[in-house]
């Protein structure tokens, strides 16, 4: 907003405040009504709905020391009943999505000056929950409720509205090499992960861009947030943070932050670097010239004999009565029958293309002789 719209905004709120109220709507109930009364006409059957907040209730609950103690803040005089159905409550008032997928926009992007809380979030929730629709009949991995980790970033149209809310255009060079492109780091890592597994590393990763983006100081997905997010009764605490730890290895723009934080940058870390420099060495004029000087450097500390170092044929050692150290090239095979046990049998009785001579001293007379 321009500050012309800022004073014009300005005044129409106060003229709207003689007849009306602030709210502030920082709950994800609300917040969950007003896009279930948007996005759906029916949720479905209620024993089903109150079946799948049980569930994820129960399984929260016997994992409260690994879970963000925000989610399950409860007053310690209550019961283990009351407990566990608060927790129910917020599920099922939050149903089909996850308590994190709808709350992730209030608590950390709403600070962010381009993210539109209310259009911009439902315009993603939106073209959301049509590419979740369409992907259950496509694949075998379907989901009680809506997560962070099923975000379809591989999608154009929906990746250009998360980056346009996030007024950052140069994550998409990150999300095409690390989660969603074709060649993506997750992909290569979820190709052998079936039925609850499936899709682990992508989904880790795209929970890791929601949860450390926004306008707070620290963006940083911790463990405990990521843990919340992508739970479910077939996937254990563990297993998201074995992904996290293995997305963050391989990936190129995946930074660890702290003791159990991640989070995802537009500048590639140093494996990025080292692997374009890598990619772009030629092995001619650079890789095997490396190799070779290592080589012969190593040899060469503190040896107390002569060293020829690769020599392109016999005629380069010289016929002398004393002991030296030949160093093969690299390349050199060096088996039995090989060309490395050859070579050294023919160079050993000629130089060039005639016999060697090799020099004995007798200690007796000092006469020389050859043979």
């Amino acid at each position: 907003m321009t500050d012309w719209d800022q004073q014009w905004q300005d005044r129409i709120t106060k003229v709207v405040r003689r007849v009306a109220r602030d709210l502030i709507a920082n709950d994800e109930s609300e917040i969950s009504e007003v896009v279930r009364r948007r996005l759906f006409e029916d949720l479905g059957s209620e024993r089903i709905r109150k079946r799948v907040a049980k569930t994820y209730a129960d399984w929260c609950l016997e994992r409260t020391a690994r879970l963000p103690a925000e989610w399950l803040a409860v007053d310690t005089a209550t019961t283990e009943s009351r407990t566990r159905e608060f927790l129910r409550s917020r599920f099922e008032a939050c149903y089909p999505f996850h308590p994190a997928t709808l709350s992730v926009f209030q608590r950390k992007w709403r600070a962010l000056s381009q993210f539109q809380q209310t259009r911009g979030a439902l315009a993603m929730l939106a073209q959301w929950i049509s590419w979740a629709a369409r992907e259950q009949f496509h694949k075998t991995r379907t989901e009680p409720l809506i997560t962070l980790g099923s975000a379809p970033l591989d999608v154009p149209e929906f990746r250009a509205v998360v980056l346009g809310q996030l007024g950052e255009s140069r994550l998409d060079v990150a999300i095409d090499a690390d989660l969603a492109g074709p060649m993506a780091h997750a992909r290569s890592l979820d190709v052998d992960a079936t039925g609850a597994l499936r899709d682990i590393h992508r989904r880790v990763g795209t929970t890791i861009l929601f949860e450390s983006s926004g306008g707070q100081v620290e963006k940083v997905a911790h463990l405990p947030e990521l843990r919340f997010a992508l739970g479910e009764p077939d996937v254990e605490t563990t297993t998201v943070d074995s992904a996290a730890t293995a997305l963050e290895g391989s990936g190129f723009f995946v930074r660890k932050v702290g003791t159990d934080g991640y989070c995802i940058h537009h500048k590639a870390t140093l494996k990025k670097v080292v692997s374009d420099r890598r990619a772009s060495l030629d092995e001619e004029t650079e890789i095997k010239p490396t190799i070779r000087k290592f080589a012969e450097s190593e040899f060469r500390r503190g040896a107390t004999l002569p060293v020829i170092a690769f020599p392109e044929d016999s005629a380069s050692i010289q016929d002398s009565p004393r002991l030296v150290l030949i160093v093969f090239d690299p390349e050199v095979e060096w088996e039995d029958g090989a060309q490395g046990v050859e070579r050294i049998g023919e160079w050993t009785k000629e130089r060039g293309t005639s016999p060697r001579l090799v020099g004995l001293v007798c200690e007796e007379t000092g006469t020389r002789t050859a043979r």
